[in-house]
C-alpha cells in the first residue's frame, strides 16, 4: 500500500499511530479476556491476567519498536493513580544523556560487566547516580538506563492534596547505593539483581 492510499485514510502521522495503537488496544484486552476466561477465582484472575499482559506487552514487536524508535509517540503523558498518589506528567524531549544512552546497544546497557564499568562515570555526570553497587543481604544490583526524557509539566497530589510545583530533586536521594538524576525525567531502567 502507497504512502498515498494511506494518508487519504488518516490526517497525518499522529492520526494513524493513534488507529494502529487502538487497533492493538482493542487486541491486547481481547486476549486477556480470552487468556482469563476460564478462571474463576478473581485473585487468580487478577494474577494471571498481570502475567499475561507483561508477557503480552514485552513481546509485542510493532509496541516494542514504537518504544525504541519514537517513545513521544506512545508516552506523551505518564498518569499514575497509586492509592493515595495521583500524577499527571507531560512527558518532553529526550535529554541529552539519553540520547547517548540510546547510541549503546540494549545488550550492552544492561549487561553488568557495562554497568560496573560505567558507574564512575554515571555518577560524574549524575551525581549521587550509581549502576552498580551493593544491596541488602549480599546482593549486587544493576541499573541500566536505556533512554531518559525530560517531564516538562506534571501535577502530583497525595490524598488529594496538591504536593506543588515541579523542582529539582536536591539533595540527591539518600536510601540504597543510587540517586535520580536532579531534573525531573523519566527513565527506561532494566533492574539486575544477583547473589554474591
Amino acid at each position: 500500500m502507497s504512502r498515498v492510499t494511506i494518508y487519504r485514510r488518516f490526517a497525518g502521522k499522529d492520526a494513524l499511530v493513534r488507529a494502529v495503537l487502538l487497533r492493538e488496544l482493542r487486541r491486547f484486552f481481547a486476549a486477556i479476556d480470552e487468556a482469563v476466561s476460564g478462571i474463576e477465582a478473581t485473585e487468580d484472575r487478577l494474577v494471571h491476567g498481570f502475567a499475561f499482559a507483561l508477557q503480552f506487552l514485552h513481546e509485542h514487536a510493532l509496541l516494542n519498536r514504537f518504544l525504541r524508535t519514537e517513545p513521544e509517540l506512545l508516552l506523551p503523558y505518564l498518569t499514575v493513580d497509586a492509592g493515595p498518589l495521583s500524577v499527571r506528567a507531560a512527558v518532553g524531549v529526550r535529554t541529552r544523556l539519553g540520547g547517548f544512552v540510546r547510541l549503546v546497544p540494549r545488550p550492552v546497557a544492561v549487561h553488568p560487566m557495562w554497568l560496573r564499568a560505567v558507574s564512575p562515570v554515571a555518577a560524574r555526570i549524575s551525581p549521587g547516580a550509581r549502576t552498580a553497587g551493593a544491596a541488602k543481604g549480599g546482593r549486587t544490583e544493576y541499573y541500566g538506563v536505556t533512554d531518559l526524557h525530560h517531564i516538562d509539566a506534571a501535577h502530583v497530589s497525595w490524598e488529594g492534596a496538591d504536593a506543588g510545583a515541579l523542582a529539582a530533586v536536591r539533595p540527591a536521594v539518600t536510601f540504597g547505593f543510587s540517586s535520580v538524576p536532579a531534573a525531573p525525567s523519566l527513565a527506561r531502567v532494566r533492574t539486575t539483581v544477583t547473589a554474591s
